[in-house]
């Protein structure tokens, strides 16, 4: 087996479990923000020595970071709301549909007939995950339920994927990842800095909640990190982007696997559905042809 297939598959396994030790995590989305940055920083100490900063991509990849941040604490509030990991975890993944979406307005960059397919398969799958029969009764709490949060997660995260995107023309992954990590800091900051004013949450941050919850949600932080070190040597190694890319973003068929047989999370008709039509939605939307 070629060495870069071992570190895409690592990937996966660590972005897999990284949806799982998020859901139990604390009830706290604040709280998990917070230690989900703490475990950050490891991943990104790790490649310091690599650091090759251009000023405009030190802009891009910190901007990744924050809307990245913010898309993760969104998408902390889903778990924490009721919303599934079998379920937020693959409909996050959709995020490219948003990236592509902002390449075309933005950068003007021309959709194939391949990634039309994936925008289709991605309205499919909200589509099923938002059927009635797919929400347990009084899962939603007015506007502001689980899928509602999960949706503006994902669209946080194809904000920030296309600032990082934009980074990494500019300056090397490693590098990129280390101005994602730095664009933490600020939302977590933020948090804590306005923590005793209540404008995130009706009550303080509750510090003293055991050490499980602490131990999820930092765990939560180094998968993350992890994931992004394992496919980072996979393309090192030789993997090519059009196959490890869309490979990696296989992670929720790990994350669905463990919420069903560890947490006994339940998937009916229209979940299923929906489910693969979102991992799908992520493969194809992943996809990147190979440049000349």
């Amino acid at each position: 087996m070629p060495p870069w297939v071992f570190y895409a598959m690592l990937a996966v396994l660590c972005w897999g479990g990284w949806g799982i030790a998020s859901k139990l995590a604390s009830d706290s989305a604040l709280l998990n923000q917070i230690l989900s940055t703490i475990g950050l920083i490891p991943s990104a100490a790790v490649v310091l020595r690599q650091l090759n900063w251009s000023r405009q991509g030190a802009v891009w990849s910190s901007l990744g970071g924050v809307t990245g941040g913010l898309g993760n604490l969104f998408f902390l509030a889903a778990l924490t709301q009721g919303g599934n990991a079998s379920v937020v975890v693959p409909l996050t993944a959709i995020y490219p549909l948003i990236t592509v979406a902002l390449a075309w307005l933005v950068l003007h960059e021309k959709l194939h007939r391949r990634q039309f397919l994936g925008l289709v398969l991605a309205l499919g799958a909200i589509v099923f995950l938002n059927r009635e029969k797919s929400v347990e009764a009084g899962a939603l709490q007015g506007s502001f339920g689980w899928l509602t949060l999960t949706i503006v997660a994902l669209c946080f995260y194809g904000v920030s994927a296309l600032f990082q995107k934009l980074a990494t023309n500019l300056i090397p992954a490693e590098s990129a990842f280390v101005g994602f990590t730095a664009g933490f800091i600020p939302v977590a900051i933020v948090i804590l800095l306005t923590d005793s004013f209540h404008i995130f949450a009706t009550e303080p941050i509750r510090w003293s909640v055991g050490a499980r919850p602490w131990f999820w949600g930092i765990l939560g932080g180094v998968l993350n990190g992890l994931g992004v070190l394992a496919s980072l040597a996979a393309y090192r190694l030789g993997g090519k982007a059009s196959i490890v890319t869309p490979l990696t973003g296989l992670y929720p068929v790990v994350t669905v696997f463990l919420a069903v047989s560890f947490l006994g999370e339940k998937i009916d008709t229209f979940k299923t559905a929906g489910i693969a039509l979102a991992l799908a939605a992520a493969v194809i939307l992943s996809y990147e042809p190979e440049t000349e």
